[in-house]
């Protein structure tokens, strides 16, 4: 098989449009992704080299990856599809085609991890695509993306330019999709192999695409036949931009330095978390050395079980000992309380982290409070329905475009996000503040109803009450009366 020419190479992404600033995007964003998706060792060395001369990086050893603060904050504040999300519509059929195709596509796993993205990217697509299998959601990166946003709607784009990995031509290429609705007459829809510049682009649209897919015959329409850019854009948190990508840049540098912090109490926890013995007018049998140049150093192995042999130098040798210069425990302290100074680039405070008794927090055992994490899910909710309603907007296009006529609607859903279920004693909590609430005339069963059913429309609650209000009556049922006993 013929092998790849180097700018062909699929380890390495080819240049997009867009000029150096949005290289510094791309960059910022693709290292976000490596540290997303466990491949930021060499970032680590790298952030280990600026603090550490090239000596002592070779004593501290191996850096440690097993802090990483920033995938482990969005994973614990990714949890919006966590259980199923509920599409309503008021056309019965539309919510039961969009909830039928998307479970099918795997929404919710996707969904999650979209939305663990976005909290660490601050942006994260989702490309919805028809296979001969069904419909196929494919998570795409702002690292992988060009895109130009609409003038009336600043964080909408109309065009983007992804670099994705087709087969063409017998191998694997990095290709673009180039995707552009700004021109509601003439749409474009091509696919383009990169050259190296000053070369253009060569177009291969019919090639992979199997014909010409612009203009007349571009396929992403709305039931109105308004154009549609199959790619659904979500935000971490709405900005009136298109990509935030130099936000929380402070938490990215401080899981690195985290974890350089970490390397560093490791080393110290195996080398210097001893007692440091020393003799005078002795010299020490075995010594080994490393490295050349500036960067020699010689060294003995010693461990606190091993025997360190001496030779006497002089008449008045002497050997002593010195307390361990180090103490772990105070060390991870200190470093525990770096990291609550970094919970505020996450939109967190020390008072969001659950304490336990076990001693003090740390990146090993950082855990949210499970109240904290509800609060953020509040308040992505509202950024990712925008999107997932752009997403189902873009599956009826596709469905249309294919099967015809479908009974799924456009637009006019709304979507509700469980979260992670309350555990038995945050129900309790709730309860009781409801039934005090309703007791002193502040809210209504109504109001209890919706507040244990975070998302819920006051109708629904209303219609769900006076469902469990009938089928109460029908057994027999009265609220607050025990369950009856099983003879």
């Amino acid at each position: 098989m013929q092998q790849p020419q180097p700018e062909e190479s699929l380890s390495t992404i080819p240049p997009l449009p867009g000029g150096s600033e949005e290289d510094k995007r791309r960059a910022e964003a693709r290292r976000r992704v490596r540290l997303m998706t466990g491949q930021w060792f060499g970032d680590l060395q790298r952030h280990m080299a600026q603090h550490f001369d090239v000596v002592r990086e070779r004593i501290v050893g191996k850096p440690d990856l097993s802090t990483n603060l920033l995938k482990s904050i969005a994973r614990q504040l990714g949890v919006l599809y966590d259980c199923q999300p509920t599409i309503h519509h008021e056309e019965a059929r539309s919510a039961e085609v969009a909830t039928a195709v998307l479970e099918a596509a795997g929404w919710q796993a996707l969904g999650t991890r979209v939305q663990r993205f976005a909290i660490a990217i601050r942006e994260c697509l989702l490309r919805p695509t028809l296979t001969s299998k069904g419909l196929l959601l494919r998570v795409v990166t702002p690292d992988l993306v060009h895109a130009v946003a609409s003038s009336d709607e600043p964080d909408v784009p109309v065009r983007v330019v992804e670099a994705r990995v087709r087969s063409l031509r017998g191998r694997d290429r990095w290709l673009w999709d180039d995707l552009d609705i700004r021109d509601p007459a003439a749409p474009v829809y091509r696919v383009m192999l990169p050259r190296q510049e000053p070369a253009e682009p060569e177009d291969v649209t019919e090639e992979v695409l199997g014909g010409p897919m612009s203009g007349p015959a571009y396929p992403f329409r709305g039931a109105d036949g308004a154009l549609v850019l199959p790619y659904a854009l979500y935000h971490a948190e709405r900005t009136n931009e298109l990509w935030s990508w130099g936000e929380d840049v402070e938490a990215v540098e401080g899981t690195l330095t985290d974890a350089v912090l970490w390397s560093w109490w490791l080393h110290n926890v195996r080398d210097a978390a001893w007692a440091q013995r020393w003799g005078l007018d002795v010299e020490p049998r075995g010594a080994g050395s490393a490295g050349a140049g500036r960067s020699r150093t010689s060294s003995v192995a010693t461990d606190p079980s091993s025997v360190f042999l001496l030779r006497s130098s002089g008449d008045r040798a002497s050997i002593g000992q010195w307390n361990p210069p180090i103490d772990p425990l105070t060390l991870g302290t200190a470093l525990a309380e770096f990291e609550q100074r970094l919970l505020i680039h996450f939109g967190l405070s020390s008072s969001d982290v659950e304490r336990t008794t076990g001693g003090p927090e740390s990146g090993y055992a950082i855990t949210l409070r499970r109240d904290s994490v509800r609060e953020a899910q509040r308040r992505f909710a509202a950024q990712f329905e925008r999107a997932d309603r752009q997403l189902l907007r873009i599956v009826a296009a596709l469905l249309r475009a294919v099967a015809g006529p479908v009974q799924m609607a456009d637009d006019g859903y709304s979507i509700v996000y469980p979260g992670p279920p309350r555990s038995a004693s945050e129900t309790t909590a709730e309860i009781e503040r409801m039934e005090m609430m309703i007791a002193h005339g502040l809210a209504s069963r109504v109001d209890a109803y919706m507040a244990m059913h975070p998302g819920l429309l006051r109708e629904q609650a209303l219609t769900e009450l006076e469902r469990i209000a009938a089928e109460n009556r029908l057994l027999g049922v009265m609220p607050g009366a025990p369950p009856p006993r099983s003879p």
